[in-house]
């Protein structure tokens, strides 16, 4: 959807806000998947979502589309506001406690424990990135949690296209460096 499209949609859901539908459609698991990124628990991304979508049809005949900037930057912003929200109120202190299951894989894997090894390193990998510094994290998280392209992201980051390269380009050598670090026997880097 282009930025053109998405607030002729955003001035339309003022007026009607069964257009919204098309919103939530575009956006919801780009949102949902940026929240389960950053917290423990499918459970409470879901919620965290939930309480996004919601805020944002209260809100949306407030949203300014003069600017030309795209609702689905609000949305994001919105959403992390609301996950910092959430561990200021349940006093975290990382996103991911590595030891609340026991997925350790023994010698036999059935499919379950391929499973379970595959949330064991998408874990630790989480880990790993909630230790780099913020700017890292949030352009890891949304060029591959949110998926979205390096247009969008420099939107979202209110940065240039090639500042938005070399940015990632330099998050992912930290990200590669550190896993390196805290797993240096690890078979993944």
């Amino acid at each position: 959807m282009t930025v053109e499209e998405e607030l002729k949609l955003v001035e339309k859901a003022k007026k009607n806000i069964q257009y919204f539908d098309k919103i939530y459609d575009y956006y919801f698991y780009r949102i949902l998947k940026f929240c389960v990124n950053k917290v423990s628990s499918s459970e409470i991304a879901e919620d965290i979502t939930s309480r996004v979508f919601l805020s944002a049809v209260e809100k949306i005949i407030d949203f300014d589309t003069s600017k030309n900037i795209r609702f689905g930057s609000w949305l994001y912003r919105n959403a992390n506001n609301k996950i910092i929200d959430y561990y200021r109120k349940n006093a975290r202190t990382s996103w991911f406690d590595i030891e609340d299951e026991s997925v350790v894989p023994d010698e036999e894997q059935d499919d379950h424990e391929k499973e379970l090894t595959l949330k064991f390193k998408q874990k630790k990998l989480s880990l790993v990135i909630s230790t780099l510094n913020a700017r890292y994290q949030k352009i890891i998280s949304l060029r591959f949690y949110s998926d979205l392209d390096i247009d969008e992201i420099a939107e979202e980051m209110n940065l240039n296209n090639s500042n938005v390269s070399v940015l990632l380009h330099r998050a992912l050598k930290a990200l590669q460096k550190k896993y390196l670090e805290m797993y240096p026997d690890s078979e993944s880097f």
